[in-house]
């Protein structure tokens, strides 16, 4: 409101008349008279306003590392401001969130992880970020390798290495297996396995979760096939694979073209030996050609496999663009996946590896012809454009009943007695010997899922499941089940239950061999000695007692593990070897008469021979032979020589087609390779095709 105006004038005039001290005290005085200031009311004070206040956010973490399936707790330390928190909005870096003030949160996977926390309160919001609050470390586990010669004896000094599994060590144990500590990984790759003198055993892993035991088998590489590149030749190896090189062919790996001499090594791979199958490279799975990209691989089953690789000064060779050769590929089956026999003109698909990944590839097919050194009379012989690991292989889905009255069923497994969270290995395999073997083995964990595959009809399959639990005084004990199952006809799912319980005792298999030993002695090999391989397989106990009258006490061998016994003429023959496993008062023993051999012709060992301008060259190794013999199907001598090591270089027989004989003999007896020379065409081809 506003003053009357004379009045003010007069209450002006009044206080210019009092003394100063008085002003304080009028100025008071005036205002209660008039219940107002001289100025307007919008002069007066406002009443004070309470400031708002917005949380801030803050909190901590129970642990900022740990390994895999890592639990941390979440304390939040916030503070609210003005008006109580509502809520709570946390970010754990790796996909997962929580509404919760002091959650829980699992974390799963490898890696390092931003944490986030953002408080609201009706006067505000706040985030906090821990950047890299939490450290999620690999587990590790130990890969045990059993690695064998194919003579089944353990091997030493072999090297692991691998671009996709972290191999933290590498040493030997006790009982010469090959130890790898390596992080966990749940990706599929493979581990590489060098030894100097052998071929590199590529080992595939469909990831690796747990502790798991490997049995690998690596091939010795043998002599080399040395020929001049600009000449070329035919060649055959041991059990009749061969390969075929035109001259002018071959190319460095910066494109250049390649003369002078070069090495091929050529090793087949015998699937339907015991331990010479462990030598199969890579996984038993494929990409056919029709796949699209980012298609899964197949199953496939197979009948042989072969390396075939070229060198000059340790550079690996390969073929020239726009061109192809041929090779063969033993067979070494005598049926199909569906049982039916194999026949000359199958035609069965070809497949090269892909090294790094351990999956093969499709290639085309080839057809199946005779082979008169290949172990069944059979091979398969096909076309190449490169050198690698080649395999011949039926899809396991394809190998149907050819007029599909047998499909393929689906195979649903409920598993009973595992622990939720623990790591577990399931198997499955081919058990017919005559067929292509198929193997497949992955590690799970078990989180209280059914597992699923798919089997053809015509097979039985053995399936496994194993694993290790703890035992309430810290004891791991070995668990698992197996079944043998087939798939009923026109039934499209098979149901199976496993119930994971202690691993009963079992004897596998025992196996106890005697060699005798061809020493050279005044210029000529004979047998002074026997050497007995003893290998058992069992399971449910860790040690077998191995006992015979040959041996001064008893020997304890782990499962796999093997061992060397010498057995002499004047020993008690025949003799025995027998084995004992027990646990928990359940004992399991057998025992194998082993008879003393005072003859052996010699073991041949690769044989193979090849043109060479206008000669043939034959290449040999042999254990125990005083002689070698080479003569053509007409049974004419073409040569003898007293070497069981070495080459020879033949004129005379540059024309030369078909079937040589190397005859090696002793003081004991002989034995016979034959092996090939001549030039194959290429089907379907413009340079040599086939007739």
């Amino acid at each position: 409101m506003k003053l009357n105006t004379n009045i003010l004038f007069k209450l002006l005039a009044s206080i210019m008349k009092l003394q100063y001290r008085k002003y304080l005290l009028v100025t008071i005085l005036l205002f209660n008279i008039t219940g107002c200031f001289l100025f307007d009311d919008s002069s007066k004070p406002s009443d004070p306003i309470e400031e708002k206040v917005a949380p801030i956010a803050l909190f901590s973490l129970s642990q900022s590392s740990g390994l895999v399936s890592l639990s941390v707790s979440f304390i939040d330390q916030s503070t609210s401001g003005t008006s109580p928190i509502t809520t709570w909005a946390w970010d754990f870096g790796d996909g997962g969130t929580s509404q919760d003030q002091n959650p829980q949160h699992i974390f799963e996977t490898v890696g390092t992880y931003d944490v986030s926390l953002t408080v609201t309160t009706n006067d505000g919001q706040d985030t906090s970020v821990q950047t890299n609050a939490v450290t999620v470390n690999s587990r590790v586990t130990e890969i045990k390798l059993i690695i064998t010669g194919t003579d089944g004896r353990k091997l030493e000094g072999v090297a692991a290495s691998s671009d996709i599994f972290t191999i933290n060590n590498q040493q030997y144990n006790t009982e010469n297996q090959l130890v790898l500590t390596v992080s966990e990984n749940e990706s599929s790759g493979v581990i590489h396995l060098s030894k100097p003198g052998y071929v590199d055993r590529i080992l595939y892993m469909e990831g690796v979760l747990g502790s798991v035991t490997e049995r690998v088998t690596l091939l010795e590489r043998g002599q080399p096939i040395i020929f001049d590149a600009n000449i070329g030749g035919n060649f055959t190896a041991r059990d009749g694979a061969n390969l075929q090189i035109f001259p002018g062919t071959l190319i460095h790996q910066d494109g250049t073209l390649v003369t002078g001499n070069v090495e091929l090594y050529i090793n087949p791979v015998d699937i339907s030996d015991r331990v010479k199958k462990e030598a199969f490279p890579g996984s038993f799975f494929g990409i056919p050609e029709n796949s699209q990209v980012g298609d899964a691989p197949e199953d496939i089953a197979s009948y042989g496999a072969v390396e075939m690789s070229l060198f000059q000064n340790s550079e690996k060779l390969q073929l020239r663009e726009n061109t192809s050769t041929l090779l063969e590929i033993p067979i070494y089956v005598t049926k199909h996946l569906n049982g039916d026999d194999i026949a000359i003109n199958d035609v069965i698909p070809l497949w090269v590896l892909n090294e790094g990944t351990g999956i093969w590839e499709q290639q085309g097919t080839g057809k199946v012809i005779n082979n008169s050194v290949s172990p069944t009379g059979k091979s398969l012989l096909v076309t190449t454009a490169h050198f690698s690991w080649f395999n011949t292989d039926i899809r396991v889905v394809e190998a149907e009943d050819k007029n599909n009255d047998a499909p393929a069923c689906e195979l649903i497994m409920t598993v009973l007695g595992a622990e939720h969270g623990n790591f577990y290995t399931r198997g499955l395999r081919i058990q017919t010997d005559d067929q292509p073997i198929y193997a497949v083995k992955e590690q799970f964990r078990y989180v209280g899922q059914q597992l699923s595959d798919f089997i053809p009809s015509k097979n039985d399959y053995e399936i496994f499941i194993s694993g290790t639990h703890t035992s309430s005084i810290g004891e791991e004990i070995a668990v698992s089940d197996s079944k043998i199952v087939r798939c009923a006809a026109n039934d499209p799912t098979l149901n199976v239950t496993f119930d994971l319980k202690e691993t009963p005792l079992r004897l596998i298999d025992f196996y106890a061999e005697n060699f005798p030993v061809l020493e050279l002695v005044n210029g000529s090999y004979q047998i002074n000695k026997n050497s007995i391989l003893v290998i058992p397989y069992f399971e449910g106990a860790d040690t077998g007692t191995i006992t015979s009258e040959l041996l001064d006490t008893p020997i304890f061998l782990a499962s796999d593990q093997s061992l060397d016994i010498d057995y002499f003429a004047e020993d008690p023959n025949p003799s025995t070897v027998g084995i004992s496993i027990a646990k928990n008062e359940v004992s399991i023993e057998e025992t194998l008469a082993v008879q003393y051999v005072s003859e052996q012709a010699p073991q041949i060992i690769l044989a193979y021979a090849y043109h060479q301008g206008d000669s043939t060259v034959f290449t040999w190794k042999a254990i125990g032979a005083d002689f070698m013999e080479i003569f053509s199907t007409t049974n004419s001598q073409i040569i003898k020589i007293d070497d069981s090591v070495g080459q020879v270089i033949v004129t005379g027989y540059q024309g030369y087609e078909g079937d040589i004989s190397l005859i090696f003999s002793n003081q004991y007896g002989e034995s016979t390779m034959n092996v090939r020379v001549g030039q194959n065409c290429i089907p379907d081809s413009d340079f040599n095709p086939c007739p």
